[in-house]
Parts: C-alpha cells; sequence; structure tokens
C-alpha cells in the first residue's frame, strides 16, 4: 500500500471526502441549452479544461460563443484547449481566439461527444454532425470531486498530444 500511495500521493484518501459544493446534474439540448451552458461557463469565472474540442460555433453567423469568449477575457478565464486531430485548419482563428493554450489529439481519437471542465462542473454534450444543433444534448455535472477527476484526466491527454 505505502507503494500505491506513493505514486498516487494522497490521491486513495480523498474518495472519502465530503464535497465541497452542491451537487447536481443538469440536461440542456439544441442552441438554447448552448445558451444555458455558455451561461455556465462565464458565471463559473474558472480556467476551462476542453477534451475533443471541434471548433464547432465557427460557422454559426452571430455566434452566442464571441460574446462569451469576450466575458470570459474580462474575467481573465484561460481556455486550455484538446482539439480533435482532425479540427479544421479553416478554424484557425478558433485557435487564436483562445490563445495559445492549445493542443491536438493523436489522430485515430475523433468522436461525436466534448467534455469540458469548469469549475466544480464538468459538461458532456454529444455533437453527432460535429456542429452544435437542434440535437445537440450538453450534460452538466456539478460536483467538486469529479470535476478534479476530468483536471487530472486532461493532464494525461495534454502529456500525449502535440502542438500539430
Amino acid at each position: 500500500m505505502d507503494y500505491l500511495e506513493g505514486i498516487l500521493g494522497g490521491v486513495t484518501g480523498q474518495r472519502h471526502l465530503k464535497p465541497r459544493s452542491r451537487e447536481a446534474v443538469r440536461i440542456y439540448k439544441g442552441f438554447a441549452g448552448w445558451k444555458r451552458y455558455l451561461r455556465e461557463l462565464v458565471e463559473a469565472g474558472d480556467d476551462v479544461y476542453a477534451i475533443g474540442a471541434k471548433g464547432a460555433w465557427v460557422d454559426i453567423p452571430h455566434s452566442p460563443f464571441m460574446q462569451t469568449l469576450a466575458a470570459m477575457k474580462r474575467k481573465r478565464v484561460t481556455m486550455h484547449m484538446l482539439y480533435e486531430h482532425e479540427a479544421p485548419i479553416a478554424a484557425d482563428e478558433v485557435f487564436r481566439a483562445y490563445g495559445d493554450d492549445y493542443r491536438f489529439l493523436p489522430p485515430g481519437y475523433a468522436t461525436p461527444a466534448v467534455i469540458v471542465v469548469f469549475g466544480d462542473r464538468v459538461a458532456i454534450f454529444s455533437m453527432p454532425l460535429g456542429r452544435i444543433n437542434k440535437d445537440t444534448s450538453f450534460t452538466i455535472i456539478e460536483n467538486h470531486h469529479v470535476a478534479n477527476a476530468f483536471r487530472i484526466w486532461f493532464k494525461l491527454f495534454w502529456n500525449a498530444s502535440s502542438k500539430k
């Protein structure tokens, strides 16, 4: 057990900690759900960690994400983005808009979903067509320990990715 404890650095004992925040699960749908999710991003005001990002909002005219991005920049929120390897190069302005803290997942790991961690929340959303549409479903899990677990996994993926 000491060997495992040395590797994990005390993480094993954390499973018994009481949550520091409220716990909830919310499901949003379509464009209205997207706006609610974006509102939560701004309200949280914490750094954002995205896995499997696609730059999906770039082809939507007058995207509400541009307002969200501006609000997050005012709050000095850093966006840490792991894009799919297949993310369109045409979305280059997307990469610049987030800043330079982005990387690309290795080829062959594209999925129809995105995971975004912010504050005590994890958003998992489906994008069956690779773009936000009326069928996009957003599941928000509000749980401090779950969010921290996803941030740790983000670090693993970050270290296995490249700047392309």
